[in-house]
């Protein structure tokens, strides 16, 4: 159900500016941002989700290093060539012990 007089895309619009306003207040408060992240660290799908919001709507100078690596592929690193082969057999000994403790 529409309001009437209120166009879709203006709620919408005015739904993100919102949340754009709230994040940054989070975001400016340390002790704030770190119980949220420990809250939406129980479901990453969600905190990634709302970090790549945060990307979308111009948060990421304030969001700090992280968003960098937001991309939503996985990174191959070995396969890339960007480690040396020490590197690479050390990732992938990581991955595998990853792998063996999610199953």
């Amino acid at each position: 159900m529409n309001a009437p007089g209120i166009d879709v895309k203006q709620r919408r619009g005015s739904v993100r500016a919102w949340l754009a306003a709230g994040m940054r207040y989070v975001l400016l408060r340390p002790r704030l941002k770190a119980g949220i992240l420990r809250l939406l660290s129980i479901n990453p799908g969600m905190l990634m989700t709302i970090k790549r919001f945060g990307v979308r709507i111009g948060l990421a100078h304030v969001m700090g290093h992280g968003h960098l690596a937001i991309s939503g592929r996985r990174s191959d690193l070995a396969g890339q060539g960007r480690l040396s082969a020490r590197g690479a057999n050390i990732y992938d000994e990581l991955r595998k012990a990853m792998i063996a403790k999610e199953g």
